[in-house]
């Protein structure tokens, strides 16, 4: 689109914002606009400093990863990670913060940095079948680009001092 049919548009975009009801407006902004799959990938440390991942059944390439999975439209990243560690590892969890956000083949990951509040006896499942803790600096590069980056990034903010896994459990 040139500069100028940029503008033409542009104006009328803003010309049907100011008369159109605010609802059919909303609903033709959803239906225009490209939708995107948010997946949720948690970054979970013990107080050994150690990496926690899991043994993903259904994969064909990377079996060990981070745990994870994709955003409910109801839920909140926060939310999500609770949910999916629940399920797939049998571990209690407090959400502290938003660590990194990738781009995956399918789905913009946000990473989310997680506190263990307990730890249930691990059970396998359809989508899982095992979980470990790994040293992070050993195990990284067998993991996924954009989740090495997430590893990294979260590496960084504790070697800033911004985050502190020692605290393990309540």
């Amino acid at each position: 689109m040139s500069r100028h049919q940029g503008m033409w548009w542009q104006s009328f975009s803003v010309f049907m914002a100011r008369i159109l009801p605010s609802q059919l407006l909303k609903t033709m902004i959803y239906t225009l606009k490209k939708k995107y799959v948010i997946g949720v990938v948690a970054i979970v440390f013990n107080s050994n400093g150690e990496l926690l991942i899991l043994h993903h059944t259904y994969r064909k390439e990377f079996l060990w990863r981070l745990p994870g999975g994709l955003k409910e439209a109801t839920e909140t990243p926060f939310e999500t990670v609770v949910r999916e560690l629940q399920e797939e590892a049998n571990l209690q969890v407090e959400p502290l913060f938003l660590v990194a956000l990738a781009q995956a083949t399918i789905s913009l990951d946000v990473a989310v940095l997680c506190k263990v509040v307990s730890e249930g006896e691990f059970v396998a499942n359809p989508e899982v079948s095992a979980r470990k803790w790994v040293d992070p600096r050993e195990f990284m590069h067998q993991l996924p680009s954009e989740q090495q980056g997430f590893v990294v990034e979260a590496l960084r903010l504790r070697a800033l001092g911004i985050m502190n896994w020692g605290d393990h459990y309540e």
